[in-house]
This record gives structure tokens, C-alpha cells and sequence, in this order.
């Protein structure tokens, strides 16, 4: 009858620790990746500026396109984390 049964609460999420910086960029990459594959789009937050820069690196080295500004065009919106409010429209 399920009385005592575990409700499902939404969806799963997975959480990651890296030992390293490189690890941890490495995932992030093969992520933004599997998602431009399937035709989607990411919304990728940073709230330190280096972290901003880093990331800007690695997407300038990648195949994929990406910008500051919500654009149909875009495979990765890149945003500092005091600035998402400014970014996203629907």
C-alpha cells in the first residue's frame, strides 16, 4: 500500500569534491560538454573574480560559445553571482 514508503521530493542532485583545482575545472568542462551535446544551455555562476578569469580561460580554449549576456546564440552564460538578477529574463 506504500503508507510508510519514502515520497519522491523532487529531483536528485549529485555533489561533487575535487582534490584539486584542476579536478574540479576538468568536471566542469566535461559537464558544460555533455550539456551542449544534448542542444542545451548552462547558466554558469561565479562569485570570485579569479574564478570568473579561470573560467573565461577554459571556455576561450573550448569549442563552445559563451557570454556574459543571454543570448540565443550562446552555449554557456557566463555570470558573476551579484549580477544574475540583472541577466536572466523570461
Amino acid at each position: 500500500m506504500g503508507l510508510f514508503k519514502k515520497k519522491n521530493t523532487g529531483p536528485q542532485l549529485t555533489h561533487y569534491i575535487y582534490a584539486n583545482k584542476a579536478g574540479k575545472f576538468r568536471m566542469i568542462m566535461e559537464e558544460l560538454d555533455k550539456v551542449a551535446a544534448l542542444g542545451g544551455k548552462v547558466m554558469l555562476i561565479y562569485h570570485f573574480e579569479e574564478t570568473g578569469h579561470l573560467l573565461e580561460e577554459l571556455l576561450n580554449g573550448s569549442k563552445l560559445s559563451f557570454s556574459s549576456q543571454n543570448t540565443p546564440d550562446n552555449k554557456v552564460l557566463l555570470v558573476k553571482s551579484d549580477k544574475v538578477a540583472n541577466v536572466v529574463s523570461y
